[in-house]
């Protein structure tokens, strides 16, 4: 069909569609998730771990119970389902079908530097402040794996039952061996990228308060609404008494697919009845919200006389941090993009990723394809 043919009174398809929200935007009127205020709000704040592997010895809420203007601290005990277990999507090699489990509060063991320990509500933002500084957490330093290699020693502490391998992809496509052994040349290196922060504008946050019809309603800064069930399930309520709304997003990029504020919000209200608030500092922003994973690639790519690629043998070994999260999924995509999007006759691919104690690593925007970029182009 030519362009003339267009016929110009459609509704929707050839038409120009105004975006609804971009005058609020502009005006800067749009509500985002820490706008949001409701009568008799309690505020809500983590008290987090100062260790990256320690065992949990004892945690002592007296003195934060004691301030004026507590309402509740709340340990893993006091969560009614404190394990989460999310199915990840896919099956991997030596681990099998994969469930990424985690806790709400930590729970005898902290794995990475600014987990979760104790939940505060208090009636002011100061309350809860000071009631997080007066928890007293006695620990046991353990050892600390920080390195994804050192993690699959086999002598290397175990962070989880079952070891410290998370998921193991392979592919494999023509006779890797003989490609190189035929190619006029063969590049070898190994290539590392870091870890990497969102660093979108609008932090974690988020309301939550209990409808009239006994409802847990969540507003929160979330990529993903169909968490409500991850939430109905820790309170150990039908999914239908939990729901989750996302106002307004500002900037996630993959870092708000997994749960944040969620959870938190969801306790405070179910436990006390009452609205409440929580929204992250910055400085706990960085410090234990999910980042892209760093990646150790291995490359040996051979060509022909001519130029072309003749065949490829890659390595990839990711750091997935002390929980699963979406680690496997991230992997995968890793591994189907690692050759780039070039023709290979034979190309060898082995992927995996390990616990370690660093911060959790999840989605970030390009899913796992950014980082063999590095080694593909390189």
């Amino acid at each position: 069909m030519s362009t003339a043919d267009v016929k110009s009174d459609k509704r929707i398809v050839g038409a120009g569609i105004a975006r609804h929200d971009a005058i609020e935007k502009v005006q800067g009127r749009t509500v985002y998730a820490a706008d949001f205020a409701l009568p008799r709000m309690l505020h809500a704040m983590l008290k987090r771990s100062d260790y990256a592997h320690a065992r949990l010895l004892g945690v002592d809420t007296s003195a934060a119970d004691a301030i004026d203007g507590v309402v509740a601290v709340y340990t893993a005990a006091d969560v009614p389902q404190n394990t989460v277990s999310v199915d990840v999507p896919g099956q991997t090699l030596e681990v099998g079908a994969l469930k990424a489990i985690s806790n709400v509060l930590a729970d005898g063991v902290v794995r990475y530097h600014g987990e979760p320990v104790a939940l505060v509500a208090a009636e002011s933002e100061d309350a809860a402040l000071a009631a997080r500084d007066a928890i007293v957490v006695e620990y046991e330093p353990l050892p600390v794996i920080d390195d994804p290699e050192r993690a699959l020693d086999d002598d290397a502490p175990e962070l989880h039952d079952g070891g410290n391998l998370l998921a193991h992809w392979e592919l494999e496509e023509g006779d890797v061996a003989a490609g190189l052994g035929a190619a006029a040349a063969v590049v070898e290196e190994e290539y590392r990228t870091q870890f990497i922060d969102h660093a979108y504008l609008e932090p974690e946050a988020g309301v939550a308060w209990r409808d009239t019809d006994g409802v847990i309603t969540i507003r929160a800064a979330t990529q993903v609404v169909e968490h409500f069930r991850d939430v109905a399930r820790i309170l150990d309520l039908p999914d239908n008494k939990v729901r989750l709304i996302t106002p307004y997003v500002g900037g996630g990029f993959g870092g708000k697919e997994d749960m944040t504020v969620e959870p938190y919000l969801g306790i405070v209200a179910a436990l006390t009845g009452r609205p409440v608030r929580m929204i992250w500092s910055r400085q706990e922003s960085l410090t234990a919200r999910q980042n892209r994973h760093a990646v150790r690639m291995r490359y040996r790519t051979g060509a022909d006389a001519d130029g072309r690629l003749v065949a490829m043998d890659i390595d990839i070994l990711s750091d997935g941090g002390a929980y699963a999260l979406l680690s496997a999924l991230v992997l995968l995509y890793s591994t189907t993009c690692a050759a780039g999007p070039y023709r290979c006759p034979n190309v060898r691919i082995s992927a995996r990723t390990v616990y370690t104690n660093h911060t959790p690593c999840s989605a970030m925007r390009g899913f796992g394809g950014m980082q063999v970029t590095l080694g593909y182009e390189g």
